[in-house]
């Protein structure tokens, strides 16, 4: 009984060991491609396109700015010049 359980659980791992050995250039390959696909998705990823915005804004207007990202959202932050602390909120004083 217990000797039978055992043949029939060598005899799965053989036939699957075999059928790996058998399709092991296709299943290669397939890990090659879809690796291939998983680094192109991460080099491409953020990449921002389509940037819109006023290019000269006067006292009391506001700034418009507009992005598409690839595969991400976009979101914007301000900082004022000289400083290098970043926000989200748009600014509204000059400077």
């Amino acid at each position: 009984m217990l000797y039978d359980s055992y043949v029939k659980r060598m005899e799965r791992l053989y036939s699957v060991q075999r059928a790996l050995i058998k399709h092991k250039k296709h299943i290669l390959w397939i890990s090659i491609f879809l690796v291939f696909l998983w680094m192109m998705y991460l080099l491409t990823k953020g990449t921002i396109y389509g940037v819109e915005y006023t290019d000269h804004v006067a006292y009391g207007e506001r700034f418009h700015i507009r992005a598409k990202g690839l595969f991400s959202s976009v979101q914007y932050e301000y900082r004022a010049m000289g400083q290098s602390h970043w926000m989200a909120e748009v600014p509204t004083a000059p400077g």
